[in-house]
């Protein structure tokens, strides 16, 4: 039997959301360092990622102004400078210094890369949809930076080892509580097989998903 919940906070009770850093730049050349959680792939082909921020947030304000940000993705370890990134705003106090986090200049926009992430994605801004409460920008990923100890192509034909770290979820449950990826349960296209259906089901599935 079911039960019907509450839709307050429903979007964080209900799913895990990957804890990211997000950078942006002003036109005074400040960087920032915003907590987004609300972070998302939308399209493959070019690489396309949403970030939704409250409009009055000062990132938000910041990638309106220079139309670019950077989706930096931190380990586990860093959950004290996470933390203090999302409960500090950047109108008052610049985060790389207070935290002493490392900017690296990045390739194709002007917000700068956060050392200390070893995932780096660069956004262009392509579009901002305005919802009731919450800007969802849209942006068009023009260059990606993984550290070189989580790249083997060996193992997989794009070469990224994303399980080597400790990734942070954010997840509503007894409180707002920061969780870690878990271990490995199978592979996508191979557990399907498990079920035992014909191989012509199977592949009709694979092109119609």
């Amino acid at each position: 039997m079911k039960k019907i919940i509450s839709l307050k906070m429903a979007t964080m009770t209900t799913l895990p959301s990957p804890v990211t850093l997000v950078t942006s730049i002003g036109r005074d050349n400040q960087p920032n360092i915003a907590v987004v959680t609300y972070v998302t792939g939308v399209n493959e082909e070019p690489a396309m990622f949403g970030i939704s921020l409250r409009p009055q947030k000062y990132s938000n304000s910041l990638v309106k102004q220079t139309k670019e940000f950077v989706i930096n993705i931190p380990e586990a370890r860093l959950i004290k400078e996470i933390d203090y990134c999302g409960t500090h705003t950047g109108r008052s106090v610049q985060k790389f210094k207070q935290l002493r986090l490392t900017p690296i200049k990045a390739k194709k926009v002007k917000p700068p890369l956060i050392a200390e992430c070893p995932i780096n994605i660069e956004c262009k801004l392509r579009q901002i949809i305005k919802l009731p409460s919450h800007d969802f920008f849209i942006g068009e990923a023009v260059a990606v930076h993984v550290d070189k100890e989580f790249v083997d192509k060996k193992k997989n034909r794009y070469g990224v080892l994303l399980p080597k770290f400790g990734q942070l979820f954010f997840l509503f449950t007894t409180f707002l509580d920061y969780r870690t990826t878990g271990e490995k349960m199978g592979t996508a296209f191979v557990e399907n097989k498990k079920l035992g259906f014909a191989k012509e089901t199977l592949r009709e599935e694979k092109i119609c998903r």
